[in-house]
């Protein structure tokens, strides 16, 4: 009151019938539930293309452009595979995380850990299934 604007003020509004609903789902609880504090968020494994989910077959084109190429910029596979950047950047955190290219290093290009002899047995262990393509 006496305020030249109104006010506005936003608050959760609990009613008897809320109330009774928490109470009685307080007492049926579950006698094997799980406190709170006891969950962890589920992990994914870093072998096997179980963490590629469905960017396996682009995982696989980005590990073969890198490593014939000998090359890494992030650039290069938006471009080679026709994906945006976030896509691109996530490719590129995969192959390093699968030791294929070094750390990032600023703006300076990423070392290529993985030699193109290495590829064929490299693409079969971490992508079953894939057939590298042939050279030109």
């Amino acid at each position: 009151m006496g305020a030249q604007r109104p006010i506005r003020v936003q608050n959760a509004l609990v009613t008897e019938e809320i109330g009774e609903v928490v109470t009685h789902w307080k007492k049926h609880a579950s006698a094997t539930a799980v406190p709170l504090d006891q969950l962890t968020a589920p992990t994914t494994a870093a072998a096997g293309g179980e963490d590629l989910g469905d960017d396996a077959h682009l995982f696989a084109e980005a590990a073969e452009l890198v490593i014939t190429t000998q090359f890494d910029p992030t650039s290069m596979l938006q471009r080679k595979l026709r994906v945006g950047f976030a896509k691109a950047g996530r490719l590129m955190d995969l192959l390093e995380s699968h030791n294929i290219v070094g750390p990032s290093e600023g703006s300076k290009a990423r070392e290529v850990l993985a030699k193109p002899d290495d590829l064929p047995g490299l693409l079969a262990e971490l992508v079953p299934g894939h057939t590298p393509r042939e050279a030109p």
